[in-house]
């Protein structure tokens, strides 16, 4: 036999995170009640878009979902660790193209439908929102326990001013619900620093999980 030369060890990490952002694109997400970070109102849609390119940046070894929604949930991407097609969508997206309203608990039911697929033992759905759902087939309460069931955990994001009322109004209180039904918890962004504030508890909250597996090249 020839001889086989063994290499040092190699650890191999693969991550056990997967993570389903769902992202709101009704017609309340065009009102322009977030600061950014250079202290310029923009729309709210552009608010999310500045929470995910930076949380993105900090998910490496995750893997993604993206689900859009308005009248209707739709999934544009599901998981993957390609994180240049997550922000290439994102970027893409746009307040009404899915229709004006918001359908809360389709989205996620959408969510809950794509982990049945899933392997892994962490499900986390993050939901960019401005939070009043008016078009959902399916009750968001419903969608929630249907999630809990599931062992989802969905964390909220209520972009926007909480205080508004009328059509730019944000229903905390459903948000609420729905975090407790899941294990989760609801955020508050209504500026830049808020969405540093929030991806980093985020962060804390759910940690990238690692497996790791040894080899020794031959």
């Amino acid at each position: 036999t020839k001889p086989v030369w063994l290499g040092e060890p190699v650890s191999i990490e693969k991550s056990g995170r997967e993570m389903m952002v769902a992202v709101d694109l009704s017609g309340s997400m065009e009102a322009r009640d977030f600061v950014d970070p250079d202290g310029i109102n923009v729309r709210r849609i552009d608010g999310v878009k500045l929470l995910l390119d930076d949380f993105l940046v900090q998910r490496e070894g995750d893997r993604i979902g993206l689900i859009a929604f308005g009248d209707d949930a739709y999934l544009q991407a599901p998981f993957t660790d390609d994180f240049s097609i997550i922000t290439q969508l994102l970027n893409e997206m746009d307040v009404r193209m899915a229709g004006s309203g918001t359908a809360l608990g389709d989205a996620i039911g959408v969510a809950v439908n794509h982990f049945e697929h899933s392997a892994s033992a962490n499900k986390v759905l993050i939901l960019m929102t401005d939070g009043r759902d008016t078009t959902s087939n399916y009750p968001p309460i419903d969608a929630a326990h249907f999630a809990g069931e599931n062992d989802i955990t969905i964390y909220p994001i209520a972009i926007g001013d909480a205080t508004n009322v009328g059509e730019d109004g944000i229903d905390l209180d459903m948000l609420d619900r729905i975090a407790n039904y899941t294990g989760g918890q609801v955020f508050e962004a209504l500026n830049g620093q808020d969405l540093v504030d929030v991806y980093k508890a985020l962060n804390e909250l759910e940690e990238t999980l690692f497996d790791s597996y040894t080899i020794r090249p031959k």
